[in-house]
Formats: C-alpha cells, structure tokens, sequence
C-alpha cells in the first residue's frame, strides 16, 4: 500500500530555534488498496489520533476543519472524482502536489492490514 502525504500545516515551515510548537494536521490518500481511502491524522506521540475514511467521508462537513487545517482544500476535487467512482492517478495527485510546494510529495510504502 502506498501512502501519499499531500496536505500538512507542516510541510512548508521552516523552523527556526524558539518558534511555538506547531499542532500538526496532515491528511494522506491511498489509492492502491481495494478501495481508495483517506486518512486524517494530527497530534504527536501519545496525543496522536488518526481515522481511516472513505473520499466520501473526508469531504464530510465533520472532516473538513482538519484538511483546512492541514491545507488540503485543494484535494477536494480529487475526493469528489474518487466518491463518483472515477480514477484517479497517483500521477496527478503527486503533479498537483509538486505544482503546490516546488517537490514531489513523501510517499511511505506500508503493507496493507485490512
């Protein structure tokens, strides 16, 4: 499975000694799995939260504060494509992506447990 971070409100921060602690968003989508899914994550080490969702549910109203906050809004087209049963590549969301922020996204490659 391979697992495409394309939206954190850390991303494009540059760090610097002293800076307040950022909370972090970050919203990731699979598309090689039996069925494509999206999965919303925030916090760190033990206040961490994550949820597996489907493209119909992270376009939810309940989701839609956290990919603001993690800067996915421009996913929402995407999202859409996939809950109407269209494909859509890896190619285009890693295009759209680097178009966004000047490079490739990270693409984490994890066995797939379900």
């Amino acid at each position: 499975m391979r697992l495409l971070h394309l939206a954190s409100n850390r991303i494009d921060v540059d760090w610097e000694p002293g800076d307040e602690f950022l909370y972090p968003y970050e919203v990731m989508v699979v598309l090689d799995a039996p069925a494509p899914h999206v999965w919303v994550a925030e916090g760190v080490t033990h206040g961490a939260a994550a949820a597996r969702l489907t493209p119909h549910e992270a376009l939810a109203p309940r989701w839609h504060d956290h990919v603001v906050k993690a800067g996915g809004l421009w996913l929402g087209p995407y999202l859409r494509r996939l809950t109407d049963g269209e494909a859509v590549s890896e190619a285009e969301l890693v295009d759209a992506f680097t178009a966004i922020h000047g490079r490739a996204p990270r693409i984490q490659v994890v066995p797939d447990r379900t």
